[in-house]
């Protein structure tokens, strides 16, 4: 949610006001309809499909993990902001205690304190070894040196996107090129929340979408071509 938010922001920018217009008339109305279906149905509001969403939509705020959600569907949560919030601690002290400039390799076991924090009582097999962010993979496997590139890597796309929705709100013939940049960062900032580059599954069509939204920010017009 908070990837899309922020690419309909840029669309936005770029004078592109319908994306905001339909994701507000589309919410609306999914709004209305489980609010009235919720209302129908005979149990307790607080675990109806309405309040799912709305504490859905609340616990992005809940940095700490520490509100309580009382709908069955929401009620872990709190428990997934906290996962994230540890983890991300561990990596980032072990990292700075040990090898802040090269970070700790990509050989490291990035989830070695976070599991003896986190699941210090449990037997539970644990198979997932990146901590959700990329940022904080970056920090633990190349250090404050990598952690920069990275960086400077969302910062050139921003300024990137900035200049092809400048381009877009003088010339309609670059929408396309903003609807790529605006897709590029649905993925760039939900990496910030999840694992999605962090493995080939998302990390491949993300690269190969980032090259297409580069040629086409770059590409002449179809006028320029024929002018040449």
């Amino acid at each position: 949610m908070v990837g899309l938010m922020v690419a309909i922001g840029w669309l936005a920018w770029a004078g592109r006001w319908r994306p905001l217009r339909v994701l507000l008339i589309v919410s609306a109305a999914g709004l209305l309809t489980i609010t009235a279906y919720s209302l129908l149905q005979k149990k307790d509001f607080n675990q109806s499909k309405a309040y799912a969403v709305y504490e859905a939509v609340v616990s992005i705020a809940d940095y700490s993990g520490t509100r309580n959600y009382q709908n069955d569907l929401t009620s872990d949560k709190g428990d997934n902001n906290r996962f994230r919030l540890v983890w991300w601690k561990n990596v980032a002290e072990e990292t700075l205690q040990t090898a802040p400039a090269l970070g700790q390799g990509f050989g490291a076991d990035l989830a070695h304190g976070f599991l003896r924090e986190y699941y210090a009582t449990s037997n539970e097999d644990f198979t997932a070894r990146s901590p959700h962010n990329i940022f904080m993979t970056t920090l633990g496997r190349m250090g404050l040196v990598g952690l920069t590139i990275l960086l400077g890597i969302y910062f050139v796309q921003a300024h990137s996107t900035a200049r092809v929705a400048r381009a877009a709100r003088a010339d309609p013939r670059r929408a396309d090129a903003m609807t790529l940049q605006a897709a590029v960062w649905v993925v760039m900032i939900s990496a910030c929340l999840g694992v999605v580059l962090e493995g080939p599954m998302g990390a491949i069509p993300f690269w190969i979408m980032l090259g297409l939204a580069h040629h086409a920010a770059t590409a002449p017009l179809p006028a320029d071509t024929a002018h040449v």
